[in-house]
């Protein structure tokens, strides 16, 4: 928000440049009325209507940081003449509040170079289907090799041109004029990051020298029809003096077909404050080609009790929903998104647990046993957007035979520990035991000695995901597949492990694997010794 008083100011490095030769570095200040730096502030960045020549720059928006300072923009002079470049405040709505100018002169080079004038930038943002002029000023000769034509191709949208191929098509050539080529360029409908290649050609198409540029295609600002917001952690530690806690939240905008929508102003904001001291920065930003807007929360100093909600909404929408309410109002409004945010300074707790019903799954071949985890933190609130990482290991084994006595009965021996003992996969030296070594539980096992493998392999504990992702209730499931051919022979040590602002909390279990109760049945149809 600009406060009356507050200034802009936009610094180069230098007054001039010569195309081909030289760069400019430029970065802008944004102070309050007391001269203070203004952080998080949003300050876009563009080379003016009124330039006499042509530049492209580095960065077209760009935050202040803690003195109110940007990153650098370089400024790449393309033609000779006056470069304008803006640097422009922009308020809550989006609108401009304060603007700043630099006047750079580009002097022209010792000669005619194989360049692109048009457009000046590089990224270019387009809307879908839009056109593009591109024009590129091309020398009589290129390393002592005369040019004959210019070949102008992207990986998506259309060309229209002169002679000899005037288009519209993916890719055309053309012929220099006046040591120049000046062609149009029309968007797909669909949103992405198009490639152009400009190749210039001798009289045989070799090609002599290639230029680049990109164009990030995005559906308008206006057709903009759902937004999505998520956070990077929904759980944070309080924030302590000047050490900030935060999370990155980022809002993507899309238009009714799904494509991406470009520069479309973002409002951000809290719901369900503490008055700890959170915030949001910066409260607007605009979408870059890929549809996503970005800011940053900063937790309070206190931890909160239950969740502080974050709202991303395009601008000039009004949003419907309550999430911080209790009970919560439901969010009608397509262009509204909110979030949890929780503030937890103890440790978060997780669970985990299997079902009791397990299916077929393989060709009837393995079987499918659900399970689930569920974290919390401190104050027993589910926390939402969590990784959980998973493991699971074929802790113990046994050999011996399932037999049929009016249904599946489980072998009479003894498990043992498995002989990867340092658990790497690889069968090091002293863990395939020799006979005269095996310990009586191994013999109780029916444990095989020396057959030159890890007894149980690591796949007859089956395979679980490697992650999952806590929904807002703060669960997650997922689906242990094994053979069936394990069922009553291996036991299985599942571990979830999650970290949440720093602390790593784990949970653990372990079981014998079960057979179905179909398969249990008599007559038993898995009756078989097993040889691990």
């Amino acid at each position: 928000m600009l406060i009356n008083g507050s200034t802009l100011t936009l610094s180069a490095s230098a007054g001039s440049a010569q195309v081909g030769t030289g760069t400019i570095t430029l970065f802008a200040t944004a102070k309050d009325a007391g001269g203070i730096g203004k952080n998080g502030q949003t300050i876009r960045f563009s080379i003016g209507a009124t330039s006499t020549g042509a530049a492209t720059l580095s960065a077209t928006t760009l935050t202040t940081g803690v003195t109110g300072t940007t990153s650098n923009v370089t400024l790449t002079p393309t033609s000779a003449g006056t470069v304008v470049v803006t640097a422009e405040w922009l308020d809550l709505s989006g609108a401009v509040s304060v603007a700043a100018t630099q006047n750079i002169t580009m002097t022209a080079a010792a000669g005619i170079a194989f360049a692109i004038t048009t457009p000046a930038t590089d990224p270019v943002s387009l809307a879908t289907a839009a056109t593009q002029a591109l024009t590129v000023t091309v020398p009589a000769t290129i390393n002592g090799t005369a040019v004959a034509s210019v070949r102008i191709s992207s990986t998506s949208g259309t060309w229209t041109g002169a002679a000899p191929v005037a288009g519209p098509a993916a890719s055309i050539t053309q012929t220099p004029v006046a040591n120049a080529v000046a062609v149009t360029f029309t968007a797909p409908n669909n949103s992405g990051v198009v490639t152009v290649q400009v190749d210039a050609l001798d009289a045989s198409n070799t090609v002599l020298s290639t230029l680049t540029r990109t164009f990030a295609v995005s559906a308008p600002a206006a057709t903009a029809a759902s937004l999505n917001l998520q956070t990077s952690a929904s759980t944070i530690a309080p924030s302590s003096g000047s050490n900030l806690s935060t999370a990155t939240l980022t809002a993507t905008v899309r238009d009714a077909v799904n494509n991406s929508v470009g520069n479309a102003a973002v409002v951000f904001e809290l719901l369900g404050t503490t008055g700890s001291g959170e915030s949001i920065s910066p409260v607007v930003a605009y979408t870059d080609s890929t549809g996503k807007a970005t800011a940053t929360f900063s937790a309070g100093s206190a931890p909160t009790t239950g969740s502080i909600y974050a709202r991303a909404r395009v601008v000039g929408q009004v949003c419907t929903g309550s999430p911080q309410a209790i009970p919560a109002v439901a969010e009608t409004n397509a262009l509204c998104g909110s979030t949890p945010q929780i503030v937890a300074s103890t440790a978060v707790s997780i669970s985990l647990g299997f079902g009791t019903t397990i299916t077929d799954t393989a060709n009837a071949t393995q079987y499918l046993l659900p399970g689930s985890v569920l974290v919390v933190n401190s104050n027993g609130s589910p926390v939402a957007a969590a990784t959980v990482i998973l493991t699971v290991f074929p802790y113990e084994y046994r050999n011996g035979s399932i037999t049929d006595a009016a249904g599946c009965v489980a072998p009479a021996t003894s498990f043992v520990a498995a002989e990867d003992a340092n658990r790497n996969g690889i069968l090091d030296a002293g863990e395939d035991t020799p006979v005269l070594a095996q310990t009586a539980a191994q013999i109780a096992a029916e444990a095989v000695a020396i057959n030159g493998v890890l007894s149980p392999p690591q796949a007859a504990g089956g395979a679980i995901p490697v992650t999952v992702t806590t929904d807002s209730n703060g669960a997650a499931t997922f689906n242990l597949q094994y053979p069936k051919s394990s069922a009553f022979f291996i036991r299985d040590e599942v571990t979830a492990r999650v970290t949440v602002a720093g602390t790593e909390r784990s949970a653990k279990t372990t079981f014998t694997l079960p057979m179905s109760v179909t398969d249990s049945a008599a007559p038993c149809p898995l009756a078989r010794p097993a040889t691990y």
